[in-house]
């Protein structure tokens, strides 16, 4: 009996799966796992940071915006679903999956890949009726039907999920239980039952084809009227702008259906396990990466947004600012070579206060302020003597008159470098 296999009657029927994953040269996993890792943390941050942006500022609810927050969604739960068993892959010798994650796995694949084609058809649409019919937008786009297109987008995954995992499902699989590829999709699944798989396989087909032909030609009938629409500006500038309002969605739907159109539209003897494996680590964990990326780089109003957020986020520079204020003045307290100490920590704030250093420029202000704050209390607190990693909980618990003084004085030049950050965003 086969290791994950356990004897069912005349059969051994599998209880486990062994993923290959992307290579198997020992050489290449941890480089490999490095990539994938950046690759995955990059997908987080972006797709967060993409929603957050969105959810918190009030230009960013317009359709478009709806959608494209709905899609980094599926992104992000899309890149999740494979990315945590790939990078444990890199690190373990024995790349096992359990019969019922191995089938989890396949139903949540083909349910957000599915809902992520609909979700690219409804952005189509979208951009349509904005472009070719801009004076009854609103009225053709309320929130009602863009909540509509994306409940159909999610059903419509679901559906198509359920029908294909249920039909695999029955099939039994008592032979090799080594799959290769680094997640459980259907075509490998497949070429380890023990019946015959034809008839899933052209239901495979049948499913994953019309769907994808659908959403292309809804994708490309909206476009022909999109151009025509933008060949009627008689302005460079406006056709300018009405193309690039496309751009980044005709660029994700390039990313994501070439790969993706590549890996499952193989049938019989032309099927490559090898092009499956190189094709759907493009759709399935670089484009959840570009997705975010590519909205944020070549759309004005979520770049806007976005410096603008970054502009007024001045208290977790103050707050670090502190912080960071209070290890300075206890060194300089501490430090034999006091005057020269204060002469580094100055140029080192000067160089994190300048444009891109990191922190507002603002910080320098408030660090300026409060080292007028603690100097009045400078001749008081020579006497400290506190080990610098110890020091902000010791100087909290031996001088608390020390903590409130400068917390009163991080209040108000907080509030007022906020009032100047107003101002200049004004200007």
């Amino acid at each position: 009996m086969q290791d994950g296999n356990v004897a069912k009657g005349n059969h051994t029927m599998v209880t486990q799966f062994i993923l290959l994953g992307l290579t198997s040269e020992p050489k290449l996993q941890t480089p490999l796992f490095i990539i994938f890792l950046m690759i995955y943390l990059i997908t987080l941050m972006g797709n967060l940071g993409l929603i957050t942006l969105m959810k918190t500022n009030r230009r960013l609810r317009s359709p478009m915006y709806f959608f494209l927050c709905n899609l980094s969604v599926v992104d992000l739960c899309y890149s999740s679903v494979f990315s945590p068993k790939l990078l444990i892959g890199f690190l373990v010798e024995k790349k096992t999956v359990s019969y019922a994650a191995c089938f989890a796995q396949h139903f949540f694949f083909l349910l957000f890949v599915t809902t992520e084609v609909l979700l690219l058809a409804a952005m189509a649409y979208d951009r349509y009726a904005a472009i070719c019919n801009p004076l009854l937008y609103t009225i053709s786009m309320p929130k009602r039907v863009c909540i509509q297109l994306v409940a159909g987008s999610y059903a419509g995954g679901i559906l198509n999920s359920l029908i294909q995992t249920c039909c695999l499902l029955p099939l039994p699989f008592c032979g090799p239980n080594v799959i290769n590829h680094y997640f459980c999709d259907t075509n490998p699944l497949l070429k380890l039952t023990c019946s015959d798989g034809h008839l899933n396989e052209l239901l495979l087909v049948t499913f994953n084809g019309t769907i994808s032909m659908s959403v292309l030609l809804i994708i490309i009938i909206s476009y022909i009227y999109i151009l025509f629409s933008i060949l009627r500006i008689r302005s460079a500038e406006g056709r300018h702008k009405a193309f690039s309002t496309c751009a980044s969605h005709l660029l994700t739907v390039t990313l994501f259906y070439v790969p993706a159109g590549l890996s499952h539209m193989q049938l019989g003897s032309k099927y490559s396990l090898e092009t499956e494996k190189v094709t759907a680590v493009f759709y399935t964990l670089i484009v959840p990466m570009l997705n975010p990326l590519i909205y944020s780089l070549r759309n004005k109003e979520v770049k806007d947004a976005l410096r603008k957020a970054t502009a007024n986020n001045i208290f977790a520079s103050c707050l670090l600012t502190n912080l960071t204020l209070i290890r300075c003045f206890l060194r300089s307290c501490t430090d034999s070579s006091s005057d020269s100490s204060r002469g580094k920590f100055k140029e080192d704030w000067r160089l994190l206060g300048r444009p891109g250093g990191g922190f507002h420029p603002s910080s320098w202000d408030v660090f300026l302020l409060n080292s007028q704050a603690l100097s009045s209390l400078g001749n008081e607190s020579s006497g400290l003597s506190l080990p610098l990693p110890n020091s902000i909980a010791a100087l909290s618990a031996t001088r608390p008159d020390l903590i409130l003084h400068l917390a009163s004085y991080s209040c108000e030049t907080s509030n007022s470098a906020k009032r100047a950050c107003s101002t200049n965003n004004d200007r």
